[in-house]
């Protein structure tokens, strides 16, 4: 890659190596959210902070983890989270003790047992959008966890956090989570909001195409119907019709249950973003819809909402956990509380439909959202100045030869070979 350092750099610079560590292969898009979006976060800190490359984490003792999961919820009914055990977190350190070798600084991701019990000088930046606290609190499946696995993660969230170096959560409810419950100094604490985890965000010109013919299309994308309020966005749709309101419910990554009307509801099977057809159907279903409908009873920070904005497609949804620092009220979209029903969402939908104008401003606020912070880019951008305000690592962005007396071709030319990104560790590698 032709990489220009900024006048004035000592010749012998070099960009510092971080390694990427996700508990998931981060070479995968589908499947689990983290998977796309550590693969993001590398490639933005590729681009602004230094060289990255994906370490390897999964191993036998993983492996067995999962099974026993499986068996603990399938057989014993009786939820396990075999990654917040101490034998994970020991296995995971032995992993990493020669795997780092040569690295700078590691980034390691919505795990602190990745980490908590590695010996070493290496600087840690640690993301996540929930501390163990939290998500213990909220989601039922924690509050199932038997006691001594609840002990056991406490301890391991608390040693990791203490151990990073910087910790990130893209949202406040979170942060101050890592500062009250694990009391983690507020210097270390950060709040960056995550970015969408898209190929790359449509012109803005699409975004005045999208019809305002009377039908009101509203999009449920999610993989949990019950949790992320389903049956609200469900009976939402027909109250709408009920007062003549033309609207459409499309249904993208779960199947309703059978009692929802498929007259009612489109429902499109989950979608790949391993394939690439799969993935520009996700695009033109965001092109085509008027509002992100997603009534969540309980999340963290939903990417969804990312890149909703990145289509310029408002949401609408639920002021809980840290949704309210991914939707802001009346910027690209808008919230209502946990105690909100159908009556109350359709009421609101029904009021944005009815202006247009309104509807138009809130479809351009929502796209300069995610221009100017719900992107990869500014969150790169964001770590990388704390990486350097803290002194971690001699962060070196990448300057392209688009950026200077090259131009645009030596600009898409760098790009090309920057989309390559980070690469990752395999066996053969020396760092095993």
């Amino acid at each position: 890659m032709a990489v220009v350092r900024s006048p004035g750099a000592a010749a012998a610079a070099r960009r510092p190596r971080i390694a990427v560590i996700a508990p998931e292969d981060a070479r995968r898009r589908s499947g689990p959210s983290w998977t796309d979006t550590a693969n993001n976060m590398a490639r933005s800190l590729h681009r602004h902070a230094g060289d990255t490359a994906h370490v390897p984490v999964f191993s036998p003792v993983q492996r067995g983890g999962r099974l026993a999961n499986a068996v603990a919820r399938g057989v014993l009914r009786h939820p396990c989270d075999f990654n917040s055990t101490w034998l994970q977190a020991r296995d995971w350190a032995r992993l990493f003790r020669h795997r780092l070798e040569g690295f700078d600084l590691v980034l390691a991701t919505s795990q602190t047992a990745l980490f908590a019990l590695l010996e070493t000088r290496i600087p840690i930046v640690y993301t996540a959008d929930a501390t163990f606290r939290l998500v213990r609190e909220y989601y039922p499946f924690y509050a199932g966890l038997p006691r001594w696995n609840v002990h056991t993660a406490e301890s391991i969230e608390s040693r990791g956090l203490h151990r990073a170096a910087l910790v990130t959560y893209p949202s406040e409810w979170a942060a101050s989570s890592a500062r009250e419950d694990y009391c983690v100094p507020a210097r270390r604490v950060s709040v960056v909001p995550y970015g969408a985890n898209i190929d790359a965000p449509p012109p803005r010109s699409e975004l005045e195409r999208r019809d305002f013919d009377g039908t009101c299309r509203l999009l449920f994308s999610s993989g949990e119907w019950a949790r992320k309020g389903g049956d609200i966005a469900y009976a939402t749709t027909l109250l709408l019709r009920r007062a003549g309101i033309r609207a459409e419910l499309t249904v993208v990554g779960c199947a309703p249950p059978r009692s929802v009307s498929r007259d009612v509801v489109r429902v499109v099977p989950r979608l790949d973003k391993d394939v690439a057809a799969d993935r520009q159907r996700l695009a033109e279903l965001f092109l085509s819809s008027h509002l992100l409908f997603v009534p969540t009873r309980a999340d963290c920070s939903p990417r969804v909402f990312c890149e909703a904005s990145a289509y310029g497609v408002p949401s609408v949804t639920t002021d809980t956990g840290g949704v309210s620092s991914t939707v802001e009220e009346g910027r690209n979209g808008h919230l209502l509380p946990l105690s909100a029903g159908p009556d109350e969402y359709a009421a609101l939908i029904a009021s944005l439909m009815d202006d247009e104008p309104r509807y138009r401003s809130l479809v351009h606020s929502s796209r300069e959202m995610f221009d100017t912070c719900l992107n990869w880019d500014a969150w790169g951008r964001a770590v990388a100045a704390r990486i350097g305000q803290l002194g971690l690592a001699d962060v070196q962005p990448l300057r392209l030869r688009g950026d200077g007396p090259d131009g645009a071709d030596g600009a898409r030319d760098d790009e090309r070979r920057l989309a390559r990104g980070p690469r990752d560790l395999r066996a053969g590698d020396r760092h095993r």
